[in-house]
């Protein structure tokens, strides 16, 4: 049933919100992006269907990187593979830790009606998911959490991080970023949606959206 809820769910996304969600997206983050001073990296690249098979885990090596960024991750992190950069492996991820770790941030803070945490973290990750120390960390502005959908939401989240993760590489190059600490903070995990929680999260916004009229 679970499975069938979360297919459903895939489905009715797809079929209505992902074209309005992708255009909007195209609009506020990639056309922007593209306009601005940017350099399209041509140096070595390697595709892989197993982050921690030898064949990558030598390439990463030898390729000797202070630092390595991971976003979407689908794949495991072995303890091989984080141990290889300077720095460390540093999660980019479209919601706000330790509340929403694991995946679809945005729309399980929206249906929480929790508006305040929805935003971006930067971690280094260790051998837990999405639970390693925070170095950067910030709530999303300019968003409308009645109309827009988790797709816009977390790609926007991470667009809007990248002047505080430029600071934060100067600051660990001089070696004085230091990871945030947060005081009462509950721990949450969410994996994926289905069409009953779509619909339990249009109706607590309606509602919310009646009382406030």
């Amino acid at each position: 049933m679970k499975v069938l809820d979360e297919s459903i769910f895939y489905l009715v996304y797809h079929k209505l919100y992902a074209k309005k969600d992708y255009l909007k997206l195209k609009n506020d983050v990639i056309l922007p992006y593209r306009e601005s001073n940017f350099e399209l990296w041509d140096g070595k690249q390697l595709f892989s269907e197993n982050l921690n098979d030898h064949k990558t885990i030598e390439f990463i090596k030898n390729c000797e990187p202070d630092i390595i960024f991971a976003m979407c991750v689908n794949d495991y992190f072995g303890k091989q593979l984080l141990n290889i950069p300077k720095y460390g492996v540093y999660l980019w991820h479209e919601g706000i830790t330790p509340e929403y770790r694991g995946l679809y941030s945005p729309f399980w803070a929206i249906h929480n009606l929790d508006f305040k945490n929805i935003g971006y973290t930067l971690l280094k990750m260790n051998q837990k998911i999405d639970a390693g120390e925070i170095y950067v960390q910030g709530k999303l502005q300019g968003f409308d959490p009645f109309k827009d959908q988790h797709g816009y939401i977390g790609h926007k989240a991470i667009w809007n991080s990248l002047d505080e993760v430029e600071q934060f590489l100067i600051d660990l190059q001089n070696g004085e970023a230091k990871p945030i600490v947060k005081q009462d903070s509950k721990d949450g995990y969410y994996t994926y949606p289905g069409i009953t929680d779509f619909l339990r999260q249009r109706y607590r916004l309606a509602k919310l959206a009646k009382s406030n009229s």
